[in-house]
């Protein structure tokens, strides 16, 4: 039998951090205790499910200003013994900025050097930078953590809620301890989208109802205060009253989302058949689902860094 040694692609050596875990959008938390260049093992009794990509952020990284570095990796196994957990295999690092952070963290966190990182310019003009962990593994197998050799790691971290909820995507959006009742912590992406700037891109339909006239437009970015939707025409009058109404789809069905909102400024949509308002969220009318428009902005947010 060959020994597991031999199989190993790359060097393992113990990181034991707390990190924060996004799929589809839905979050939890957990410790890193085995890290290398090709993957992470990550103790949690969050049940993610085989195959699926995972986004996950070093406490380290949530605390530094400035936009988290998102390390996305795919589940290749669950191990449930000494402790249940999932084993990533990396796929790609997102930064939202020039790649010098970006390779700095490689560097630091990963010990890769000299890391060849592409930049990408978002809708709104900014930069993002991207590394694909392709390039030093040509081979595909499958990523085999084994438990550090050291004595001294963190606790294990508590899962918010030891089961899926219902909630926005294929994956379901962990919600607050039901034993101690202690809140989720909110995590970086959450922390993120927070913020009016920091819209995710959207491409959907939606009824507007702009000073009493009603017409179909398009919601084109979404953020959990603001949102720039494209309508046939622009209101007569300067911060406007616009009514925004669309579905999100949910393990429940189809789930309205009303906004009242207030136009900031308007200017031509990029197809040139119409306008594009940017408007603030005033009130939300999330049909008796408190935390829906968030729960989908930050799906969104997700899904593009799954795809990018």
């Amino acid at each position: 039998m060959q020994p597991r040694a031999n199989r190993r692609q790359f060097e393992r050596f113990p990181h034991t951090d707390v990190v924060f875990g996004y799929v589809d959008g839905a979050h939890f938390s957990g410790s890193a205790v085995d890290l290398s260049q090709g993957g992470v093992l990550i103790e949690t009794a969050s049940p993610v499910p085989l195959g699926s990509i995972v986004a996950i952020v070093f406490r380290e990284q949530s605390s530094v200003k400035g936009e988290p570095i998102f390390l996305m990796g795919r589940v290749v196994r669950r191990p449930r013994v000494p402790r249940p957990g999932v084993a990533l295999r990396w796929e790609k690092a997102v930064y939202h900025g020039q790649p010098g952070p970006l390779r700095e963290f490689l560097i630091r966190t990963l010990k890769i050097s000299g890391a060849e990182c592409v930049m990408l310019s978002t809708p709104e003009g900014k930069t993002k930078s991207i590394f694909h962990f392709t390039c030093l593994d040509p081979k595909p197998d499958e990523f085999v953590p084994v438990r550090p050799s050291v004595k001294k790691r963190l606790p294990s971290v508590k899962v918010e809620g030891d089961a899926w909820s219902s909630g926005v995507g294929s994956s379901a959006i962990l919600r607050a301890d039901r034993r101690t009742g202690a809140a989720a912590a909110p995590g970086p992406l959450t922390t993120r989208i927070s913020t009016r700037a920091s819209h995710a891109q959207a491409d959907f339909p939606a009824e507007l109802d702009i000073g009493g006239k009603r017409c179909t437009g398009k919601v084109l970015s979404l953020g959990k205060n603001g949102m720039v939707v494209e309508a046939p025409f622009s209101p007569a009058r300067t911060h406007a009253e616009v009514r925004v109404e669309f579905h999100v789809l949910t393990r429940g069905g189809r789930s309205p989302i009303v906004c009242s909102c207030r136009v900031e400024r308007s200017t031509p949509a990029r197809n040139g058949t119409g306008m594009a308002l940017d408007l603030t969220i005033e009130s939300v009318d999330e049909g008796g689902e408190p935390g829906l428009l968030l729960r989908y902005v930050r799906w969104l947010h997700f899904n593009a860094l799954a795809t990018e």
